[in-house]
């Protein structure tokens, strides 16, 4: 195993505790907020084919490891961190 030091050490630790459904819900906020620089719930749940309590329940838990900005009833923002992370796993979309 590679030892990680330095700033790196917080990226690690933020990808290895992302599940693939948080991966997932990453990128599609990154595809979808790329015009605008934010998504509406409605949108997003439609893309992922999810319902919108299930998606509301993904960005509080986004929120609180610091990859979005989140208010119920607004449309969510990726963070600085959450582009990072988004942009790193690659494109599901494309």
């Amino acid at each position: 195993m590679e030892l990680v030091k330095g700033a790196d050490i917080n990226s690690f630790y933020l990808r290895s505790m992302l599940s693939l459904t948080e991966e997932n819900y990453l990128k599609a906020i990154f595809h979808l907020s790329a015009a605008e620089g934010h998504v509406g719930m409605n949108e997003l749940s439609k893309e992922l084919g999810t319902k919108m309590s299930t998606a509301n329940a993904m960005m509080k838990r986004l929120s609180l490891k610091g990859l979005l900005d989140y208010e119920s009833y607004k449309p969510v923002k990726l963070t600085e961190r959450g582009r990072r992370e988004a942009s790193s796993h690659g494109n599901v979309f494309g």
